[in-house]
């Protein structure tokens, strides 16, 4: 069984993948700010989108 870190990469890989696959462009991953992080970063049809897996 994959531990929680594996299991988590593989959620944001398979995230990021499926956002590519409906158009999104991935902006950033893991993008920190002042202690905090956000997964994903996409921008589609000129709207920003975050995403937290």
């Amino acid at each position: 069984m994959a531990d929680h870190n594996e299991l988590g990469w593989k959620g944001e890989e398979a995230a990021a993948n499926y956002l590519a696959s409906k158009g999104h462009r991935i902006v950033e991953r893991n993008w920190t700010f002042r202690g905090y992080e956000v997964d994903i970063i996409s921008e589609d049809d000129g709207y920003i989108v975050f995403v937290e897996v």
